[in-house]
């Protein structure tokens, strides 16, 4: 059984890929040349990975992973849809409560003041032109 060239080489199989990456970005803390690569650290993250390298042991898992990783086009129909659905929906409930709750967070006709700055907190909803104007 060879590494890579053989019939049923170690690296014939695409989940021994994640475990040889796994174990490369594990080998790369090691070279204390590479420390001074700020970059290289990023890599590190990929030791998250470790645990699926049980998956090679487990025949059941790996049927179940694989058949998950197989579903994931479907579901990204499903996800379309659901974002078609749910901004059609968003689009209804702006145009149905279009400024409903427009000052309704305070309990004052004017602008409180900021006790620290002795400023107001919305200069501009006090100043502009549209300060008569409301909205219902």
């Amino acid at each position: 059984m060879g590494f890579c060239m053989h019939k049923n080489s170690y690296l014939r199989d695409r989940w021994n890929w994640l475990d040889f990456f796994v174990v490369l970005v594990s080998l790369l803390d090691f070279v204390p040349a590479l420390d001074q690569y700020s970059s290289l650290k990023v890599l590190r993250t990929a030791r998250i990975l470790r645990p699926l390298r049980s998956i090679n042991k487990l025949p059941t898992l790996k049927a179940l992973i694989n058949s998950l990783l197989k579903s994931v086009p479907g579901l990204a129909n499903v996800a379309f849809f659901l974002f078609f659905v749910l901004s059609i929906f968003g689009i209804l409930g702006v145009h149905t409560f279009k400024g409903a709750s427009y000052n309704r967070c305070r309990t004052t006709p004017e602008p409180l003041k900021d006790p620290f700055k002795q400023k107001e907190l919305y200069p501009a909803a006090s100043t502009s032109l549209e300060s008569d104007y409301l909205p219902w």
